[in-house]
């Protein structure tokens, strides 16, 4: 019902058909139905039909039936219909509800489906004036005589508290029971009444009162008054008439309950108390003894759900109130044995809920937990292999996916231990021989549940150094990638990428290990694993080169094979295309010489690549108004700047693309500069002069026409622009305007763009002074290539490479700035600023081309 048409379904025809619903839920039951024991009659078609009338009626209403949930500017046949749901049918179902429920209050038998599903359409009732304004007078007995004697503990939970804590526990959390439990539909309820409805919380508020004060109330009466406190609490707190006598309210009736005698009790104490972990008190030894009595129960506590409800509110105390800090200094001293604790709750009841509490206290106590970070890996190493192997061995599905989400929260805390362990390398090495036998267990026999976990394990352990130990984990991650591995290529790239950056010594040392990679990067292109995982893949070969330069001189033809074998296939996504032009760029900046005699290799030894080999430079001429981000730009500009000063014995190789080399320049260039400026705006801890005036004014120009190529941009970064053919000619004409098309200034970063290269570690690397360079080198030819390269510029774009030598000036001269500044001074002496171009030359004598055009 997420649709419908009032054109095949006017409002009349849906009346029609609600009254059919309404009559169901009305019609009498056959007496024989009695007879049946309470679990077969919730199943008789007689009472799943009334279900589904109020399934159907409730989504109706949720839907379709009220003009405030309709989305703005809906039909007038869709606006007819909610108002006549609200205002003309609403109430009806509404009287029926109260049938339901008054008959629940009789004591005789209603099935737990048709409870719940009459509470949550109550629930949506109180959201809207006119339907509360209907069921309010009723909202009295409908607190005192439904929702309390649902929320209070029944014999039922009792014994299974009792007799089967883990099952109550696990009954207590589960996320799918709130779709089908009565109970859970009373505190939704009960919670959605008070926050929406004065008048429904002042009426709680004074039944809690007067049963609170009774001197006969049972336990299990008790118990229902601590439940609809916590299902309250975060709204009392809240509000100004109630949250100064909070304090109290917590001091005179949870705290003893705390310490009860029914272990019932103490759990629903703690339950109760944690919906006012937010409440500052105004006296600290409250604030001190209500941690106290948690650690109590958590540490001391003999009943498994009791200490379960105090870990679950130790886990709000620690961050949502004003013991957040304060606390700390209390948790400290047991620090230790509530780990322990928590690690024995998390081994006999396998669910997660616990595991995020301990993950929040790795979190916040790291430095505290150092001593026993050893003992707390062990702990949970050992666990995870029992649920694993556990899992294996069950034929409950069920239990099984329990299971599982228990055994990736493991996963996960282990990765909180070792990033907060990062900076104590003596524990790191410990932990990291423990968790290795996990690694081991899910990468050797292919449990493919936990790979996603496992690498973003393996990630953080390689983030900062790989060890020998880690060296093994790659040979594992290469079995599993060429079994079963292989769609998780985006995952395993993390940890590549680690091993090539971090230990490029040993990766390098062992000739099979790049041999690995490539191949395992091969398989991904070769094999059509999607695009995202072929543009990691590109990527990850140009990380390796970068990092690697005249080591992978062997590699290089391979390499060139596979990407121009590559472009020969359908490209539909603009980041898989420019992610190939990367890697042939990069090879050329670092090695032109190299990087030609490679395509003439493959191009001889392979002629299907001819083709694409001789057209690349003709599609990086095109594809250069796509380039976004710091690093790409970077590459981009690096290998335009190549380009600039490349050797007079290649030009006949790029003769077609030589007009349009500067044009692009300046579109990368601006696109740096622009780049450059908003991250320094906008971080906060620079502590650079202000750049305000480094961008000259006149990049702003033109771009109000940027914002009509805005759209097209965006559609050509989503791929939905088709390829450009690698046969074409080029750029042509379409570069004509590009000068002024800053449209993708805005885009600051790209995915790939955090997996860093040499480029991002070396600030030598500067691409506005390797720029100016070249200009000044173009200066001197005698060739006639300057005049090729600018005889087609505008007035406009000879500006603009003006004003991108200023800037650059600017750049360098800050740099200088800084470095005084952190030696501890300045210098002002200008002998630093000589032989760096201020002004490019555009007229000058014969012999060189640098005139305006006729």
């Amino acid at each position: 019902m997420l649709h419908l048409s009032f054109r095949v379904l006017p409002t009349q025809t849906m009346a029609t058909w609600l009254d059919t619903c309404c009559a169901v839920i009305e019609r009498r039951l056959p007496e024989r139905l009695d007879a049946l024991d309470e679990d077969d009659r919730a199943e008789h078609p007689w009472w799943k039909c009334k279900k589904w009338a109020l399934h159907i009626l409730i989504r109706t209403f949720e839907r379709h039936g009220a003009p405030a949930n309709l989305p703005k500017g809906q039909p007038p046949d869709r606006i007819e219909f909610a108002n006549f749901y609200l205002k003309g049918f609403s109430g009806k179902v509404i009287g029926l509800v109260f049938g339901i429920l008054e008959t629940y209050r009789q004591k005789m038998y209603v099935s737990p489906r048709v409870i719940q599903l009459s509470l949550n359409y109550l629930r949506e009732s109180v959201r809207h004036a006119f339907s509360w304004k209907i069921m309010q007078n009723n909202i009295v007995v409908l607190i005192q005589d439904i929702i309390y004697p649902l929320l209070c503990i029944n014999d039922d939970d009792i014994e299974l508290f009792n007799e089967e804590p883990v099952e109550f526990v696990r009954a207590r959390l589960d996320i799918l029971d709130e779709y089908i439990s009565p109970v859970s539909a009373a505190e939704l309820f009960l919670s959605e009444a008070v926050a929406k409805r004065k008048d429904a919380l002042m009426k709680t508020v004074s039944f809690l009162g007067t049963i609170i004060h009774n001197d006969t109330v049972t336990t299990k009466q008790k118990d229902g008054i601590l439940h609809m406190l916590g299902v309250i609490g975060n709204v009392l707190i809240k509000k100004k008439a109630f949250v100064n006598q909070l304090e109290n309210m917590i001091v005179q009736y949870l705290f003893p309950e705390l310490q009860s005698q029914t272990a019932f009790l103490r759990a629903r104490a703690c339950y109760a108390l944690r919906n006012f972990s937010k409440l500052e008190y105004t006296n600290h030894d409250n604030s001190v003894r209500c941690l106290t009595y948690l650690i109590n129960c958590l540490c001391n506590d003999t009943s498994l759900p009791v200490k379960v409800e105090a870990a679950m509110a130790l886990n709000l105390f620690m961050s949502d109130s004003d013991t957040g800090e304060k606390g700390k200094a209390i948790i400290v001293p047991h620090l230790q044995i509530i780990v322990m604790r928590i690690i024995e709750i998390i081994r006999q009841t396998e669910i997660d809920d616990v595991m995020i509490v301990l993950q929040k206290i790795v979190g916040l106590f790291d430095q505290e937990l150092q001593p026993i970070a050893v003992q707390m890996t062990s702990q949970l190493v050992e666990f995870f292999k029992h649920v694993v192997c556990s899992e294996n061995s069950s034929n409950d599905e069920s239990k099984t996916e329990e299971r599982t989400v228990a055994a990736m929260g493991v996963l996960n805390t282990l990765d909180t231990i070792v990033s907060c362990m990062g900076e104590k390398p003596e524990i790191l090495a410990q932990i990291e021989q423990i968790i290795y036998e996990a690694i081991l267990l899910v990468l050797r026999d292919g449990i493919l549940d936990f790979y996603e976990e496992i690498l973003t394990l393996i990630d953080t352990l390689t983030i900062n150094t790989v060890s020998p130990l880690m060296w093994q984990v790659f040979y594992l991650i290469k079995e599993a990638f060429f079994r079963d591995a292989a769609d998780y290529f985006a995952e395993i790239m993390n940890c590549l990428h680690n091993y090539v950056v971090n230990d490029t010594p040993s990766f390098l040392s062992q000739p099979d290990r790049i041999e690995t990679v490539f191949e395992m990067c091969k398989h991904v292109i070769v094999n059509d694993l999607g695009e995202d995982s072929e543009a990691h893949a590109a990527k990850l070969i140009e990380v390796i080169i970068l990092q690697c330069q005249d080591n992978m001189s062997v590699a290089l033809p391979a390499i060139v094979q596979l990407i121009a074998q590559r472009f020969q296939r359908e490209i539909v996504t603009s980041e898989l295309r420019l992610m190939l032009i990367q890697v042939f760029i990069v090879i050329l900046w670092l090695n032109p010489d190299r990087f030609f005699q490679t395509l003439n290799t493959v191009a001889a030894n392979d002629p299907s690549t001819q083709s694409t080999i001789a057209n690349f430079f003709n599609q990086w001429m095109t594809d250069c108004e796509l380039f976004a981000g710091v690093h790409d730009r970077r590459v981009a500009a690096l290998g335009l700047c190549t380009l600039l000063r490349i050797d007079s014995k290649y030009y006949s190789a790029i003769s077609n693309i030589v007009p349009k080399i500067l044009p692009n320049c300046i579109h990368i260039y601006q696109g740096l500069m622009k780049t450059y400026q908003h991250n320094n705006d906008d971080d906060s801890d620079d502590d650079t002069d202000d750049d305000d005036d480094s961008v000259p004014s006149e990049i702003d120009d033109g771009e109000d026409e940027n914002i009509r190529h805005e759209d097209e941009f965006l559609e050509k970064l989503k791929g939905k622009v088709p390829d450009h053919e690698m046969s074409g000619d080029g750029v042509g004409n379409d570069n004509d305007g590009d000068d002024n098309d800053d449209s993708d200034f805005d885009i600051d970063e790209t995915d790939l763009e955090s997996y860093s290269t040499v480029l991002e570690a070396n600030e030598d690397i500067d691409e506005f002074q390797i720029f100016c360079e070249s200009l000044q080198k173009l200066q001197s030819d005698t060739t006639g290539y300057n005049q090729a390269l600018l005889q087609n510029l505008t007035a406009e774009q000879r500006t603009q490479i003006q004003n991108i030598i200023h800037y650059a000036e600017k750049r360098k001269q800050e740099k200088e700035s800084n470095k005084m500044r952190e030696a501890g001074g300045y210098n002002f002496s200008q002998a630093a600023l000589v032989g760096q171009p201020t002004n490019f030359n555009f007229g000058s004598t014969a012999n060189t081309s640098f005139q305006n055009p006729k």
